[in-house]
């Protein structure tokens, strides 16, 4: 039985530390991280962004202060987005303003989604 329980440790052990030393590899089922920049705006009580710009992939959930100057360079788009998770970012302030946002994209039959991990105001107007 001693025998038995070495093995199956070594086993255990040899597989921790090779899933340690293997990066996550991406799978088609997880929504992509990516950010957009758009004009902010309220229909109901669901938050929109109109004028989205086609959603780019990013690699953090968070935009740095250069990322946000950078977005405020960005051409506006023709896309229509709804947000999700505004809440802690009280978002009625920023009604009308030009924002940089970042979330996991969830797309479904024609509406697309995103929910977000940052909101960052870029312009106090939302001009092309």
């Amino acid at each position: 039985m001693n025998r038995l329980t070495n093995i199956v440790w070594l086993l255990v052990v040899a597989g921790s530390a090779n899933a340690q030393g293997q990066p996550s590899k991406p799978t088609s089922d997880r929504p992509p991280l990516v950010e957009v920049v758009g004009c902010l705006s309220q229909t109901g009580a669901n938050w929109v962004l109109t004028n989205a710009s086609d959603p780019a992939t990013s690699t953090t959930s968070f935009t740095t202060p250069e990322a946000v100057k950078a977005a405020a360079e960005k051409p506006l788009g023709t896309e229509q987005i709804r947000l999700l998770g505004t809440a802690p970012f009280s978002p009625e302030g920023h009604k009308g303003h030009k924002m940089v946002v970042r979330g996991l994209l969830i797309k479904s039959g024609s509406e697309t989604r995103l929910n977000l991990t940052s909101f960052q105001m870029v312009s106090e107007t939302c001009s092309k």
